[in-house]
């Protein structure tokens, strides 16, 4: 019997399964063919900056076979500067004050290191700045299948930080990452072998399996050919990426078509290792580029070895062989000096402990603090009692008592850093609290000052970080904690961070990070995902502030406070900060967080100024915290010196209030008819007569009348009912004038009650204020409709819509190119690159109004990305819904559908499918508040989310500006770009509908164009073994997929659910017949 594959294909595809009648047997022979690697081969790139002879070049030029020149592209200079003694070419490809940074563009790959050629890349780089990601040399493009890109990289990111080809191939350095210091790296394939290699100074780091297909081309129709670049890659289009953008020093590139061996890699290493101070020219055991960058030591001096530059008690070759620092006698900070940690005994046997770790047993005390306290700072439970140490310590009990165990269970502080009353030497912060805790600035000293009359320790992102110890488990992992700080911050950014430990990802919950930022998702806390919460628009500059974090395991709740009021909350929480065992601990951190392998983040950018902190085991309740920030308030904002009631720090903030004059509180200085100490009060702006600027003051909207008495508008919100209408356009005179006078009510979505919202039914002219006149919508028609099969090969600069609706969708950033994905039109969307920006989202797509958006999508990258947005329109608040984005995300839990701040998040589970075309849904019913998702016409989730409150306008100085609609990106609370997406995906076809679509509507609009678009590809076979059995075996994309059996094709029977593209049923001659399928398992 044969199978056909487009049977099998639909089986995957769709719910019903096509089968398989009966059993066949098929035999198939394979031939292995094993070679040695060929060492024969062309360098076809040769670069080396000894060749050059200008400081400033805008070219690189290339002796290798393949010639020609690296030009330079961006803004920046590309400089020749030296490094430990050696010249190197800066590169710097990053984007700074809106200019592209320098890179080099190169040659188009040739044919032999594309597709499955072997390859070899050296290069010799000094790389001063850690991250994730960072190009050093590519070719091929992003945006996959597997196999098909070639950038290699000196990142952190311990799964493509070395080599990212797009897949299961990719490589990280595995923990043998070398930063400011010249180093020679190297990756090889082998197509012989299907093998990728990496280097480090000539020395194998990480080997994987897997054959590559590297892309010559790019996606557009010409399928123009794909330069090397050295500092960036390309995109699926072929243009510039900016993924991966970093600042690195280079020396020297080669690439060759061969695989070379370990031993020709590590030859090539010690060829050149001199020149960059990697040999030992007095041959004392330190290396030429440290003596060359130490003060004190000289690269002809043998006798440097046995001298000790810090005075630690530990010689220099010692230091140098236990990567320790030899200018700092004290590494961790923890107040014993190095050599006194290596070379302590206990009973006259050696008892070291380590001393770049404050806490080398882990159990919170600090080793200093052990050696006063006479516990053991090798053994967490010194008593054996069953409560480690630290945790002893902060309870009250006994840590050399195993009768005294810790009892109580309240908040506690763990650790209290003062720069009050302290002496502060700008090296080192002690916790006063007794667990031997200290703050350390990361990149030299940092400084304290007086700022309004208090004390503080300034931060900085750029060179004023502070890191303390590693974090106990006691305040890792599900545990209750709690955070208060007292900072000062002189301007606020998107992420600013005050206080971190744990790490950014991959698993939602892994981190922790209080900050005093301006995203309205995550600028309070950052704990890596649904739990992150935002201070709205609370974040204030240019004062003392009281930020307060709580985390209650028991209960599940997390909870942020500014000068001691509750601001945000969220319950049903469950974090980890700890992750899996053996992974890397968690570091206290001041004004930065940690990655995903626990090296620094400092990408949130914080400036700030710190009063005190204090860290508590266990959470603080709200009492608690308004009584600490009440208590100590005076101390930092020094109280109302002019005892008008308006606080100094609030009069300081506006140029026509003074702190020493009392009548401020009486005046109205705006002329709205409220008195500064109203608005102080209210929290309404004092000098606009208009808060909102809506059109209507704000003593007008508090003192409103309608028609069933008082019925205020809020003052602080410019569309009270959310009807897409502002509070001045809806004059309640139940006379519809035109769209800026429309008499309706600003307190009533639907003034009328007919069941379209004040601000559809303006839009379609007709009058919101009569139950009998309802516009006439069109259910056959979208209102938008964006379609790829009609837009032009090449570059797409603008998508225009057919809908109802008529607009325009400009490229926002790098113009987004047409491919064609198995034979389907579709517009290339990449991460934060390529993208659109659209019109004004309509009213009647705003506030509370029905909507369904669907759109055919395929992922073009096979990483789980959870934050992958589609369309998205409305602007981030402290609104719970103010947003509204369709999302193509394939992480856990909340890849679906976005309605603001974290709130009615839907997920895909398992059936959003990379590499296969798949419409996905969103609707909304605003009568019950129901929101649901649709996957290939099949609803997938159900989520009652009360009211949407959709924002429409975006509050500018100058007033009220409608706020755009995006394709591939989100809207920041400042109407622009949000940055920080992610993921990669093919756009066919895009609709928007401003109605309630039942979802027998929504199955239909799926299966008029399903026909247009190929299933998953498969291929499956069959065959007898000797068991006897029946062996099935298919190739597709992953995935959990299950086998069910049938005698009659109508009753199905489950046999199996697995992961494996495999599965072996018992059958033998004479068996009953049966009919077999199989099919992707669905999630629930």
């Amino acid at each position: 019997m044969t199978f056909e594959p487009k049977d099998v294909t639909s089986d995957l595809l769709h719910p019903r399964s096509s089968c398989l009648r009966g059993w066949v047997a098929a035999w198939l022979a394979c031939v292995a063919i094993m070679m040695t690697d060929v060492v024969e081969g062309a360098v076809l790139v040769d670069l080396d900056v000894v060749t050059e002879t200008q400081v400033q070049i805008s070219s690189w030029t290339n002796r290798g076979s393949l010639r020609g020149v690296f030009v330079a592209s961006g803004n920046r200079p590309l400089e020749l500067v030296q490094a430990d003694g050696a010249l190197g070419l800066s590169i710097k490809s990053g984007v700074l004050d809106g200019n592209e940074g320098a890179f080099l563009v190169g040659q188009p790959a040739p044919a032999s290191i594309t597709g499955n050629g072997a390859r070899t890349v050296e290069v010799w780089v000094f790389n001063p700045s850690p991250q994730p990601e960072e190009v050093l040399v590519s070719w091929g493009r992003r945006g996959g299948p597997a196999g098909t890109h070639f950038s290699f990289g000196h990142g952190t990111d311990t799964n493509f930080g070395a080599a990212l080809l797009w897949g299961s191939q990719d490589l990280g350095w595995n923990d043998r990452r070398v930063f400011s210091r010249w180093t020679h790296l190297a990756v090889v394939y082998s197509p012989t072998l299907s093998m990728t290699r990496v280097y480090q100074d000539g020395a194998l780091v990480a080997s994987k399996a897997g054959q590559l297909n590297t892309w010559a081309t790019d996606s557009s129709p010409e399928a123009s050919p794909i330069p090397i670049r050295i500092g960036r890659q390309s995109t699926s289009s072929g243009v510039t990426s900016r993924v991966g953008m970093g600042e690195f020093i280079i020396a020297k590139l080669r690439i060759q078509d061969v695989a070379l061996s370990s031993a020709q890699v590590s030859i090539n290493f010690h060829r050149d290792a001199a020149r960059f101070g990697l040999e030992d020219f007095d041959g004392d055991g330190l290396p030429t580029w440290l003596e060359q960058r130490t003060p004190g030591l000289n690269p002809f001096n043998p006798s440097d070895a046995s001298g000790d530059l810090d005075g630690d008690g530990l010689s220099n070759l010692e230091e140098f062989r236990r990567e320790l620092p030899l200018s700092d006698p004290d590494t961790d900070g923890d107040g014993l000096p190095d050599g006194t940690e290596v070379k302590r005994q206990r009973d006259g046997v050696p008892a070291p402990t380590d001393p770049r770790s404050q806490d080398t047993d882990g159990d919170g005390l600090g080793d200093a603090a052990e050696e006063l306290d006479g516990t053991d700072p090798l053994r967490g439970d010194t008593d054996g009692d069953g409560a480690v140490d630290g945790l002893e310590v902060i309870r009250g009990s006994d840590p050399l008592n195993s009768g005294s165990i810790p009892a109580d269970t309240a908040a506690v502080v763990a650790m209290d850093f003062n720069v009050n009353g302290m002496a502060f030497d700008g090296r080192h912060w002690p916790d006063q609290h007794g667990l031997g805790a200290v703050l350390k600035p990361m990149r030299g000293p940092t400084f304290s000052s007086i700022i309004q009359g208090v004390p503080a320790v300034e931060v900085s992102s750029r060179d004023l970080i502070l890191e303390g110890p590693e974090m106990p488990a006691f305040l890792t992992g599900d545990n209750s904690r709690s955070i208060s700080v007292w900072i000062w911050n002189p301007s606020i950014s998107e992420e600013e961070t005050v206080v971190s430990w744990g790490r950014r990802g991959p698993q939602e919950g892994s981190n922790l990070a209080l900050g005093h930022g301006k995203s309205v998702v995550f600028g309070a806390v950052n704990h890596w995902g649904g739990a992150d919460l935002s201070w709205g628009s609370r974040a204030t500059p240019k004062r003392w502030t009281h930020l307060a974090y709580t985390y209650d395991a028991v209960q599940g709740v997390v909870a942020v406070y500014m000068d001691g009021e509750r601001v945000a909350a969220r319950s049903g929480v469950r974090l980890d900060l700890g992750g899996q065992p053996g992974s890397p601990p968690l570091v206290l951190r001041v004004g930065a967080q940690s990655d995903q392998d626990g090296s620094l983040f400092n990408g949130s950018s914080p400036s700030f100024a710190m009063g005190r902190l204090r860290i508590y085991l266990g959470a603080l309740d709200e009492t608690a915290v308004r009584r600490q920030f009440l208590e100590e308030a005076s101390a930092h904002w020094r109280t109302d010196h002019d005892l008008d009631g308006l606080p100094d720090a609030y009069e300081e903030g506006f140029s026509e209030l003074n702190p020493l004059s009392a009548s401020d509180a009486s005046q109205d200085h705006d002329g709205d008819g409220l008195s500064t100490a109203e608005e102080f009060s209210l929290g309404t702006h004092p000098l606009r007569w208009d808060t909102d600027e809506d059109g209507v003051s704000d003593l007008a909207e508090l003192q409103r009348q309608g028609r069933e008495g008082l019925e205020p508008t809020d003052p602080l919100r410019a569309d009270s009912d959310g009807d897409g209408l502002l509070d001045g356009w809806e004059t309640g005179t139940g006379k519809f004038v035109g769209e800026l006078e429309t008499g309706s009510s600003p307190v009533s979505i639907d003034s009328d009650r007919d069941g379209f919202p004040d601000g559809q039914e303006v839009f379609w002219r007709v009058n919101p204020n009569e139950p009998l006149s309802v516009p006439l919508i069109r259910a056959d028609r979208a209102a938008l409709d964006l379609d790829a099969s009609g837009l032009d090969p090449g570059v797409v600069l603008e998508w225009r819509s057919i809908g109802l609706i008529p607009s325009v969708f400009t490229a926002d950033g790098e113009a987004p190119g047409l491919a064609a994905i198995q034979g389907v039109p579709a517009v290339m969307i990449e991460a934060d690159f390529t993208h659109f920006v659209g019109p004004a989202a309509p009213v009647q797509l705003a506030g509370n109004s029905a909507r369904v958006v669907e759109a055919w999508v395929n992922l073009t990258s096979s990483f789980p990305e959870t934050a992958v947005p589609v369309l998205a329109w409305g602007l981030p608040s402290s609104s719970q819904a103010s947003e509204w984005v369709l999302m193509a995300g394939t992480g856990p839990g909340r890849g679906g559908l976005d309605i603001g701040l974290g709130e009615g998040l839907l997920g895909w589970g398992d059936r959003l499918i990379p590499g296969v075309w798949t419409c996905i849904a969103a609707s909304y019913e605003p009568t019950q508040g129901i929101v649901k998702t649709f996957l290939n016409g099949e609803r997938v989730g159900q989520y009652r989310a009360g009211r949407l409150a959709t924002s429409s306008f975006l509050k500018a100085l100058d007033g009220y500006h409608a706020a755009p609609m995006r394709i591939g990106s989100r809207n920041a609370v400042s109407g622009k770009r949000l940055i920080g997406s992610s993921g990669s995906f093919g756009l066919a076809r895009l609709r928007v509908f401003d109605q309630v679509l039942d979802e027998s509507e929504i199955l239909d609009l799926y299966l008029e164009q399903a026909g247009g678009f190929p299933p998953e590809s498969v291929a499956l076979t069959a065959r007898l073994t000797p068991k006897p059995s029946l062996l099935l075996e298919w190739s597709t994309n992953p995935g959990v997929f299950q086998i069910e059996v049938s005698s009659d094709l109508i009753d199905w029977s489950l046999l199996s659910s697995t992961s494996e593209q495999r599965f072996e049923l018992p059958w033998k001659s004479g068996d009953r017949q049966q009919f077999v399928r199989v099919s992707r398992a669905r999630s629930n």
